[in-house]
């Protein structure tokens, strides 16, 4: 009787192995050729649609007649919105309005309708864009709640399409709502807020300001150093009093962009918290007069490293402090060493940005 030895049944279980592994690799192969072979497909035929567009937008946007426009199948509707947003996004005045005439003639307005509620998180965002360049009023109210969603991208983008349908409805929504959405970037709000007319956001920034919360007030502060706002240093004088918070205090500082505040500001460089010391040291920097160098000079001695490096750089960036002087006190040996220390790095930053 023939009985299998071990050795037998490891050659056969290797082999086995072996073929298994080599028919997944087989079958790998084939998913990543078809995978990009219908990636390829869907890159022609997007190559296609948009042979097919360009010129049609084209002469559009001159104001010409398009005398043959063919119809939008559903799959190409995110391709064609897709380019009739880049276009859109880089045009001005009577353009925009024939690109937006266009539109509406060749039913964009129903293609963005579909792709709002769609799963997919890009064509929503796509459709999310368009209603703001169509300037659809009657989308407002799906914006609105689309701008309280829990997708920081979504809400940013549904909040944009409302100020480009109606700033004065729009600006006092998404400033009532930076009391709550830290998530969303200042930077990027910012960049939305200048889209706005300047007379429309201040009054509403007042008014905002007057009524947030602490944590709101100090978000709208950030949006106030973002962005260009007249007589900005009038919203900013009753919140650089001392006896303001810290941080309060440290925001409105970061905000403070005009000379009219200098008197406010000198007020707070000897403050008890040495974050707002650096954050005047920094606005000395932006609108301080000769002979506020003196004041900077005596903050290099400050015991706080990071008011030492705000002032060192205030005094690097003043236009009427000439390099030569700043040298001077560097090389001084009988200086204080930290002033001599933090200006030897101030400058050294610069010549390396050079």
């Amino acid at each position: 009787m023939d009985y299998a030895t071990p050795s037998d049944t490891l050659l056969r279980l290797t082999l086995f192995s072996g073929v298994a592994v080599l028919v997944l690799n087989v079958l790998l192969v084939a998913v990543v050729a078809f995978v990009r072979a219908r990636a390829n497909k869907r890159a022609r035929h997007q190559n296609e649609i948009t042979a097919i567009w360009t010129p049609i937008f084209h002469r559009a946007i001159e104001g010409l007649e398009n005398p043959a426009l063919p119809a939008i199948a559903s799959r190409d509707q995110a391709v064609v919105l897709g380019l009739w947003i880049h276009y859109f996004q880089y045009l001005r005045g009577k353009a925009r309005i024939c690109l937006r005439r266009l539109a509406y003639y060749i039913g964009l307005d129903h293609s963005t309708a579909v792709l709002f509620h769609h799963r997919n998180m890009a064509q929503r965002a796509l459709a999310v864009v368009a209603l703001g360049n169509m300037g659809t009023p009657e989308a407002w109210d799906e914006l609105v709640r689309l701008s309280n969603d829990d997708n920081p991208m979504l809400s940013l983008l549904a909040g944009r399409a409302m100020l480009r349908i109606n700033p004065e409805w729009a600006v006092p929504i998404l400033l009532t709502q930076l009391d709550y959405r830290d998530d969303w970037p200042m930077t990027r709000i910012g960049g939305i807020f200048e889209e706005a007319p300047t007379a429309t956001v201040e009054p509403h920034l007042r008014e905002a300001l007057s009524m947030s919360s602490p944590s709101g007030t100090a978000r709208i502060l950030s949006l106030l150093s973002l962005i260009h706002v007249k007589e900005s240093w009038l919203l900013l004088k009753p919140l650089l009093e001392p006896h303001q918070p810290p941080n309060l205090l440290a925001a409105a500082l970061r905000a403070t962009q005009e000379p009219r505040s200098r008197a406010s500001v000198l007020l707070l460089v000897s403050h008890q918290d040495w974050v707002v010391r650096a954050q005047a040291a920094s606005a000395l920097g932006r609108i301080g007069q000769p002979g506020d160098e003196r004041l900077l000079k005596e903050m290099l001695g400050d015991p706080a490293w990071w008011v030492r490096y705000r002032a060192a750089c205030a005094l690097r960036n003043l236009p009427f402090v000439p390099r030569t002087s700043l040298e001077e006190l560097m090389n001084d040996e009988n200086a204080d060493p930290f002033a001599r220390d933090i200006l030897r790095q101030a400058l050294a930053e610069v010549e390396v940005t050079q």
